[in-house]
């Protein structure tokens, strides 16, 4: 539903292989869905290198994002559980968070990377965000969801790491 992407994190060749963040049609990934649906599919997995940025303006102006993908699938009576990844935590939005608390088709599983507990290391990974950000999303879907499993993604040893950056991660 999504390729690209907006961060320029300064590990990652996404934006300069696949270019700024790109959200396919609402109406084409609905028919999508529906397609899948029709032809037996009961899971729907949303994907994109920064999926939760799901972001597309119609020709009328209406804004889309991916909790409106996941209301659309879960209207289907075919389809049983919606997932979707990849995840950047700041774009994990209210509304999306939401979902997870109303939406009992949208499992109860998201995998939203941290690289790291240091501050230090998340400046110089271009990471716009800190610990303690992620911890408040992370707390606001565990209310939203109690039974929530999150997973995530870490790089140890980063250029310039010390000690204490990673004891922070760790």
């Amino acid at each position: 539903i999504q390729e690209g992407c907006n961060h320029c994190c300064t590990y990652c060749i996404v934006p300069y292989t696949r270019g700024r963040a790109i959200s396919r049609s609402f109406t084409d990934c609905v028919h999508d869905v529906e397609l899948a649906a029709q032809t037996g599919a009961v899971e729907i997995c949303f994907l994109g290198q920064n999926v939760n940025g799901y972001k597309y303006t119609d020709s009328s102006g209406t804004i889309y994002r991916l909790s409106d993908l996941i209301r659309s699938a879960a209207k289907l009576d075919a389809i049983k559980r919606i997932r979707f990844t990849s995840s950047y935590p700041t774009e994990m939005t209210d509304d999306l968070i939401e979902m997870f608390a109303i939406e009992p088709k949208l499992l109860p599983f998201l995998n939203m990377p941290v690289q790291s507990g240091s501050p230090n290391v998340l400046k110089r990974m271009n990471r716009p965000y800190d610990l303690d950000q992620y911890i408040s999303i992370v707390s606001k879907l565990k209310a939203a969801r109690p039974d929530i499993q999150i997973s995530s993604d870490f790089i140890v040893g980063f250029p310039g790491e010390s000690d204490d950056d990673f004891e922070q991660t760790l």
